[in-house]
């Protein structure tokens, strides 16, 4: 039902300002986060309690969601077909982000000659209708394996590379328009968490019985992505790339001005504001 914070870096690149916009992004994802989900999961659980019997003996999925037991509790009968409206609604909603992420990822490599160039063809727009065609065709192999887990871990280890690579060449982190709480800690934490859930994310296939078919599905991702990666090092002879050496500047864009001074003109409750939610 949501997508992650991992989109707003992708739509950066089609913003007139990224300096201001992905900042502002990512503290109202935050927001959004700790009101919406949070706070519904919160009210809901002091609605709905724990041995409620629409929770412990409901006849479908969608009838024993603690929204549905606090719906039926104010009188509404059918809260069940509401949110089974409500999660379709979301899932397309979620196609829609993964499409626009993968589309715009395949692009960026078929840009960079690491696919296929068709894949590199763009309306006047700017959208890239090839590689929109090109992941739905591919959409369905996704439902062989749901978890988001390594993606995230490659997320961290991208950026603690990231880092070192500006360390490594002297660029003061002051030059970045955007820098991430919490380094290294956080992002050594992401890879290392993520990874962890990767291997024990089909355990329960290994018990007895042991369930062939779940077992491939569950670990299927991993023979697929080191088959891929060894075989570009392989066939383009590519060698693991030094921190010192590594190209961070290219297709860097010029940050817009006026953002900072224009916040330094505005009153106390404007700061607070831009600090809190950009």
């Amino acid at each position: 039902m949501y997508s992650g914070t991992e989109a707003v870096a992708i739509t950066g690149g089609e913003s007139r300002n990224p300096k201001r916009d992905i900042p502002k992004a990512l503290k109202q994802t935050f927001w959004r986060i700790l009101i919406v989900y949070v706070g519904m999961i919160f009210f809901t659980g002091l609605i709905v309690p724990y041995n409620s019997e629409g929770l412990l003996n409901a006849a479908s999925k969608s009838a024993s969601s603690p929204f549905t037991v606090a719906l039926n509790q104010a009188g509404w009968a059918g809260a069940g077909n509401l949110i089974n409206a409500i999660i379709i609604i979301t899932l397309l909603s979620s196609i829609n982000s993964a499409i626009y992420i993968a589309s715009r990822t395949i692009y960026a490599q078929a840009k960079a000659r690491r696919a296929p160039r068709f894949l590199a063809k763009a309306t006047s727009n700017g959208v890239p209708v090839n590689a929109i065609v090109f992941t739905n065709l591919f959409g369905l192999i996704s439902l062989l394996n749901i978890s988001e887990n390594a993606g995230n871990a490659f997320i961290g280890l991208t950026h603690m590379r990231f880092r070192a690579a500006v360390k490594a060449q002297g660029m003061p982190l002051s030059s970045l328009p955007f820098k991430a709480l919490g380094y290294p800690y956080v992002p050594w934490t992401l890879f290392g968490a993520n990874i962890f859930l990767v291997i024990i994310s089909g355990y329960t296939t290994l018990l007895t019985p042991f369930d062939l078919k779940a077992f491939i599905f569950a670990y299927l991702v991993i023979p697929i992505f080191i088959a891929l990666y060894a075989g570009w090092k392989l066939w383009h002879k590519t060698k693991w790339v030094n921190p010192a050496e590594a190209d961070i500047t290219s297709g860097r864009r010029e940050w817009l001005g006026g953002t900072d001074e224009e916040t330094a003109h505005k009153g106390i409750f404007a700061k607070v504001k831009n600090v809190l939610v950009g």
